[in-house]
């Protein structure tokens, strides 16, 4: 059976859906000092306004925390 495939526009949405319910935010780095730090996107923790996770997998990020189902992949 051929998997789903889901945009990564629509899994940043649905990755950011789940992470507001525990406090935080995916974001993407803008400029290339930001994006030799954090890689394409990383994780705020919005209480203590600190980055928790850089350079995320999306893929894997959208796994982990339940945005991406086991019959879908990023287009």
């Amino acid at each position: 059976m051929a998997k789903v495939r889901v945009t990564t526009y629509t899994l940043i949405q649905r990755i950011n859906h789940k992470l507001r319910a525990r406090g935080e935010v995916l974001k993407k780095t803008r400029g290339t000092q930001a994006y030799l730090g954090y890689g394409d996107f990383y994780v705020i923790d919005m209480l203590i306004g600190a980055v928790v996770r850089k350079h995320v997998d999306l893929e894997e990020l959208g796994r982990e925390v339940g945005a991406l189902q086991p019959h879908e992949e990023l287009a």
